[in-house]
């Protein structure tokens, strides 16, 4: 399912590999654990579909930081030489827990759970919410417009438009 040539190390933004650094640099190893929730629906929607992580999987397998990335970050200035010897070995060791893709869910439930270690954690944090962001819009809205077509075939040429 992976679609990108190379590593996707940096589909993060700089505060998650500032945050680790700074877990990294002052001895921070905990197991930490966060869920991901929607607080609220568009109005008229009434529920939410579980979508994407056929996509999560394969970041996850994916993920490292190679030599390009690592180069690049050490051109920023920011990152002590110790932390990107780190990242160059990075394999994430986290556990997920999810709603089964295609579930229905409502504003406030816990849809998705991280547990492994804080740095672990922190370097997913952007692109499980972004990946989950669009994968539960895109299949929400077709639940929705095949609820409303009510049967009838449907057909979007959306792309063309």
């Amino acid at each position: 399912m992976w679609l990108i040539d190379g590593t996707p190390g940096l589909f993060t933004d700089f505060y998650e590999l500032t945050m680790a650094q700074v877990y990294f640099r002052k001895g921070i190893r905990e197991t930490a654990s966060f869920e991901v929730t929607v607080r609220r629906l568009p109005n008229h929607w009434g529920f939410f579909v579980m979508a994407g992580l056929g996509e999560i999987e394969s970041y996850l397998r994916a993920l490292r930081f190679d030599d390009d990335d690592i180069a690049y970050l050490s051109s920023t200035g920011e990152f002590e030489r110790d932390f990107l010897d780190y990242l160059a070995g990075f394999r994430p060791s986290v556990q997920i827990r999810a709603l089964p893709e295609g579930t229905l869910f409502f504003p406030n439930e816990p849809i998705l759970e991280v547990t492994g270690p804080i740095v672990d954690a922190q370097l997913l944090e952007t692109y499980l919410l972004n990946i989950l962001g669009f994968s539960i819009i895109e299949a929400t809205l077709a639940t929705r417009t095949m609820v409303a077509a009510q049967g009838v075939p449907v057909l979007d040429f959306g792309l063309r438009r």
